[in-house]
């Protein structure tokens, strides 16, 4: 069967050469192969009614993704589905490069924390058909039903049979392996049994701190890596690094990300910081951007935790054997009764700066080279300020794009000297996903933003630069 497919794809890819005109029959071919990953069977219903001119190439595109729809309802029931979800899910997992950050160094930390879990946001977001801005305001984290068994978890820890987090006998927390059924809501994953303590009975080790994708405990331990396991302080100890991915992953920007002088506001006065880079215009032309979205991450920390159920340090982690131990994010309360600190948003070494509540900012130039200047209370706000911008449905967009056309869209601020200067070409297709962000803006729709690519000549003819 599998030859007889080969064999019909070769005839049908042979059959477009030396054609001139884009065909709906090469539309629906060549999204096929993307969307599976799969030769397309001589007996595809879908591409014999687009021959017959029952269906538009782009029709029978979307219809495609809608064997993936119940991805979020009662599961994917047909093998064209399953290859549509392996598919996306690959797609999206490679925009989250951090995400493999726990394979083969802590056993735990793979059963309890989906690496894939970002890339999830995403793959529900586009097959499900819901709403785009649900990727930056569900209040939930996420978890792949699969159907093979559950990733690296121990049937035993000690001589006398207790379990590491015995207190959830039916493993539906933990993480799946094998292919991917369907995507829904995590519940809390709270610590019970034999190692919950007075202290720790009852904590939720895989919290969500709301905004959507940005708040989701893998996406945070995927991202804010050695920075994680600092106190927050608002100067040296800062998840910094974390809020350039964030611009990198959901903007399509590299810091900085601001124009000479938008960041003079912000060095030190006196040039007395104890911190060198808050003294120098150069340094700050990143700092002003990435440190106060950091601000927002200020409550939380990485924390380990023995199977005895006894919270340890950094500085003897090394004593506790990596495979009886987990990590967990844990999240401070805000103490508003605190003495108010004068330099509030940026400290030198603020020891109660974890505890203060998460107040942040987004400040960079937009695409159209606008300096967003928006001050946010939590992770919620820094969330709904980005969807308040055209930016991230360009980012968004660049990124199907790319994986359509194999052609890379460059969304920096053009008026900004340290901008690439674009041919005219290059132009033309950054104002033509410009174009389809904001259509994205409007309709919350991913598949439909799909489809319009699929119409557009430079899906068939990448290299002509003609839309």
């Amino acid at each position: 069967m599998f030859i007889k497919s080969f064999l019909f794809s070769f005839f049908v890819l042979f059959s477009f050469v030396g054609k001139s005109n884009t065909t709906q029959e090469q539309v629906y071919y060549k999204c096929f192969r993307q969307f599976t990953q799969q030769p397309m069977p001589q007996d595809d219903i879908r591409f014999l009614r687009v021959r017959n001119q029952e269906l538009t190439g782009r029709e029978a595109c979307l219809d495609l993704l809608s064997e993936a729809s119940e991805i979020s309802g009662v599961g994917i029931q047909s093998k064209i589905g399953q290859n549509v979800v392996n598919s996306f899910q690959k797609l999206h997992l490679s925009w989250f490069p951090n995400g493999r950050r726990f394979a083969g160094l802590i056993s735990y930390m793979d059963s309890l924390f989906d690496n894939s879990m970002p890339a999830y946001y995403f793959t529900k977001n586009l097959l499900g058909d819901e709403i785009f801005s649900n990727i930056f305001t569900s209040n939930q984290n996420l978890k792949a039903i699969r159907d093979g068994g559950f990733y690296n978890y121990p049937t035993s820890t000690f001589p006398d049979g207790r379990v590491f987090l015995a207190g959830v006998p039916d493993n539906n927390n933990l993480v799946q392996t094998g292919q991917i059924i369907k995507i829904e809501e995590k519940a809390s994953f709270k610590i019970e049994g034999p190692i919950g303590t007075a202290s720790l009975s009852g904590l939720d080790i895989d919290p969500h701190l709301g905004g959507g994708v940005l708040g989701s405990t893998s996406y945070i331990f995927a991202n804010g890596a050695a920075g994680l396991r600092r106190t927050s302080n608002g100067g040296e100890a800062l998840l910094r690094a974390f809020t350039r991915d964030i611009f990198n992953q959901f903007l399509c920007r590299d810091i900085p990300v601001i124009r000479p002088g938008d960041e003079a506001p912000f060095v030190h006065k006196t040039r007395e910081s104890h911190l060198a880079f808050r003294n120098g215009n150069s340094c700050m032309g990143c700092h002003a951007s990435i440190d106060p979205m950091a601000n927002v991450y200020r409550n939380i920390r990485e924390q380990t935790i023995t199977p005895e159920g006894e919270n340890i340090t950094n500085l003897n982690l090394a004593r506790v054997d990596q495979r009886l131990r987990s990590n967990y994010l844990q999240v401070f309360d805000v103490d508003l009764n605190l003495p108010v600190n004068d330099q509030k948003e940026w400290p030198e070494n603020d020891s109660n700066f974890h505890l203060r509540a998460p107040e942040g900012r987004l400040f960079f130039r937009n695409f159209d080279g606008v300096l967003i200047n928006k001050s946010v209370g939590n992770l919620s706000e820094l969330s709904r300020a980005i969807l308040e911008t055209d930016d991230v449905y360009a980012c968004i967009a660049s990124k199907y794009f790319n994986h359509l056309t194999g052609i890379q869209v460059n969304l920096d601020d053009l008026g900004s000297i340290h901008s690439a200067r674009l041919s005219r070409k290059e132009i033309t297709y950054r104002n033509k996903v410009i174009e389809w962000g904001r259509e994205l803006r409007k309709n919350q729709s991913l598949k439909a933003m799909i489809g319009s690519m699929i119409e557009s000549p430079a899906y068939l003819n990448p290299g002509t630069g003609g839309l």
